[in-house]
């Protein structure tokens, strides 16, 4: 018998590293009817690696690398994931 999506994904390491495994068998089996969820996949993984520049009004500038500083030139400014960036903002 095999184990619910929710719960292999829950056990996963990386959860993007079994929804890639399933994205790869939705497309080679051109499951039409998971397009939509494929979709919604694709996009979530790609959000997941976006990343953000954080900006501090009472600093006016942004947050350097690492968590370290301010600077007012964007290309030192960090680059933190959603969940860093949003951890900032608070």
């Amino acid at each position: 018998m095999t184990a619910p999506v929710s719960q292999v994904l829950s056990e996963a390491g990386d959860p993007y590293s079994v929804v890639g495994e399933m994205l790869e068998y939705f497309e080679h089996y051109q499951l039409a009817t998971w397009a939509p969820l494929a979709s919604i996949i694709r996009r979530e993984r790609a959000a997941s690696k976006q990343l953000y520049l954080v900006w501090s009004n009472e600093h006016q500038a942004w947050w350097g690398k690492d968590r370290c500083g301010y600077t007012r030139h964007i290309e030192r400014a960090g680059r933190y994931d959603r969940a860093g960036a949003m951890s900032i903002a608070g």
